[in-house]
């Protein structure tokens, strides 16, 4: 009995040794093409919103009245184009609950910060971050397609598609 004691002792700091904190390094998906809806106010629409390795988004809006609209947001500032109409805008102009604004701006957030504010989920990764809509939370599936943008302050919550194979 005592033998097998001390081999379980002498075993012990070995299966401890085995076992290890898995450390992972989420990396965002920064340029992307996916469809999604929009939610803000009582109001929701279908779009698709890019982002390009340049950091532009644009949301093309694909049902209700506005069908065909695109907006476009880049460092240069905020465009709209629909039907014969192309008009371009300062940021500050922009209802700062616009979903092109509030996708532009969440990436510079997290692109800006030198570690992102992430945990791990079931099914990929939670992004947090700031800007002045409030508080914001990315989800990012482990493929890296996005499942969902949600500003619980303001009211907006952006759901991603899969993407179509």
């Amino acid at each position: 009995m005592k033998r097998v004691f001390l081999g379980f002792f002498c075993l012990l700091p070995a299966l401890l040794g085995a076992c290890t904190i898995q450390t992972y390094t989420p990396v965002l998906t920064t340029a992307f093409a996916q469809k999604a809806i929009v939610e803000t106010g009582g109001f929701s629409y279908s779009c698709e919103i890019c982002r390009t390795q340049d950091g532009a988004v644009s949301v093309t809006v694909s049902d209700t009245a506005s069908a065909g609209m695109v907006m476009r947001c880049s460092g240069s500032g905020f465009a709209v184009s629909y039907d014969k109409i192309d008009q371009s805008m300062d940021f500050d102009k922009v209802n700062q609950n616009n979903a092109c604004l509030a996708v532009y701006r969440a990436f510079d957030a997290l692109a800006s910060s030198q570690q992102p504010n992430a945990s791990k989920t079931e099914t990929g990764y939670a992004f947090y971050g700031k800007t002045n809509l409030g508080r914001f939370t990315l989800v990012q599936a482990q493929d890296g397609t996005l499942q969902s943008l949600s500003f619980p302050s303001a009211a907006l919550q952006i759901t991603f598609s899969a993407p179509e194979k």
